[in-house]
């Protein structure tokens, strides 16, 4: 099923509290739900390369619509409501999650989710690596040119959308993460 822009996947609550740079969220999935994702990209889905055409990098991405795991995008869905510190007006998970797989020199060159010139709505990314963190090297996530902490398998880390962030290259492994944005009005 093709996503609209305006289509509302799991409508989002609103919370509002201190605001920071990233949250995290221990555990939000168990590591046999995150083994359960990988399987789903290596059996059934198929990894794209990204073309690098809007931003250089070099990963492969999976898509993962609510069909194939609704379990994940209701996770995902109270887990932006619950760690929305920013205050922003929440509509929903619009788009497909991906499933992206980073091997040796993978990276994502510094960027951001959302681009008020077009019709992105984007306001909070969430990031949940899929293998535990000690099975590669190098892949740090960075957001306004700080390092995030490390997270395990099954933790989240959230961040408003239009904050600069990056990936830095992989030097051992394979990063495997899900990646998530919730969507609301634009920004103004």
């Amino acid at each position: 099923m093709p996503f609209e822009v305006d289509e509302i996947v799991f409508p989002i609550p609103q919370a509002i509290s201190k605001p920071g740079w990233f949250r995290i969220q221990r555990s939000l999935f168990s590591a046999e739900e995150c083994g359960e994702l990988v399987r789903f990209a290596e059996e059934n889905g198929r990894y794209y390369r990204s073309g690098g055409k809007r931003i250089k990098r070099d990963v492969g991405i999976c898509y993962l619509n609510p069909e194939s795991a609704p379990w994940a995008f209701k996770k995902i869905a109270r887990a932006f409501a619950r760690h929305n510190v920013w205050g922003f007006a929440l509509s929903g998970i619009v788009e497909p999650m991906r499933i992206q797989k980073y091997g040796i020199a993978g990276y994502t060159r510094p960027h951001t989710d959302y681009d008020y010139r077009t019709t992105d709505m984007s306001k909070i990314t969430a990031i949940v690596p899929l293998v535990p963190s000690r099975s590669w090297s190098g892949g740090d996530l960075m957001i306004a040119e700080r390092r995030t902490p490390r997270i395990s398998r099954g933790d989240c880390l959230f961040f408003p959308s239009f904050a600069m962030h990056s990936v830095s290259p992989v030097t051992r492994g394979e990063r495997i993460v899900l990646s998530a944005w919730a969507a609301g009005p634009r920004l103004v």
